[in-house]
């Protein structure tokens, strides 16, 4: 029998070789877009029936941690992380990569003074003709482009400007004194566009997920907003209540 299986544990079998496999695509062991074995293997491998392996595999699909193409086999999935949230989520993108053992990149698109769009100069009460700081950015998380995130500060925040942009947003501000004490975030689904689809790696059209964010500080005078376009296979909200 397989080392990971013991059959005098309480868990139900199937639950233990789905952990199994769990802490195998963690370890990096199966890379994304691995075949598994067939379940006449699994079986052999594990010493369960083919029942349990399927339950198993089932269970996995279901978590969006396998994928199956009749005829072909069971394929290890592209795989997501997830951001869970409390009434004050504040970490940021590269600390979340770091504690879930993944490595944060960035690459950045560009940055610039410009015109705000509307929902940008609504958030900030600001006058139409006022121009923002905007901070364009792809972020990477174990190379795989995960989203295109786009933050808009006032100019008296151009001191962020002198700051390492390539690592964590949250720590910069930190060094600059304008550390976030709260943070407002708005999801909604989103179609990519030419640009967008480009950038994450997938097709024109796909549905992506999309957030509008805003910063607060002690006094909740809006430090930045911007928003954040994420390829969902990559990247998951999880909510507790």
């Amino acid at each position: 029998m397989h080392a990971a299986i013991d059959k005098n544990r309480p868990v139900p079998l199937y639950q233990q070789i789905a952990a199994d496999i769990q802490q195998r695509i963690k370890s990096k062991e199966l890379a994304e877009g691995s075949r598994l074995p067939g379940e006449i293997e699994m079986s052999e491998q594990y010493g369960v029936s083919r029942i349990t392996v399927r339950k198993a595999l089932a269970f996995l699909m279901e978590n969006g941690q396998v994928v199956t193409q009749r005829g072909i086999g069971t394929f290890i999935a592209e795989q997501s992380f997830e951001r869970s949230y409390t009434f004050r989520p504040l970490m940021g993108f590269t600390e979340l990569c770091q504690s879930q053992g993944l490595v944060p990149s960035t690459q950045i698109i560009s940055i610039d003074m410009v015109p705000a769009p509307l929902w940008v100069q609504e958030t900030f009460a600001a006058e139409d003709s006022t121009r923002f700081l905007r901070i364009k950015r792809l972020r990477f998380a174990d190379e795989h482009p995960v989203m295109i995130e786009e933050n808009y500060f006032r100019a008296t925040l151009s001191d962020i400007l002198q700051k390492d942009l390539t690592g964590s947003l949250f720590k910069a501000l930190k060094e600059i004194n304008a550390f976030p004490s709260s943070w407002l975030r708005r999801l909604d689904i989103y179609l990519a566009n030419k640009e967008e689809a480009a950038y994450l790696n997938v097709k024109e059209g796909t549905p992506l997920l999309a957030s509008k964010d805003i910063a607060y500080d002690e006094a909740q005078q809006v430090i930045f907003c911007g928003k954040e376009i994420c390829n969902p296979k990559r990247y998951k909200f999880t909510f507790h209540f």
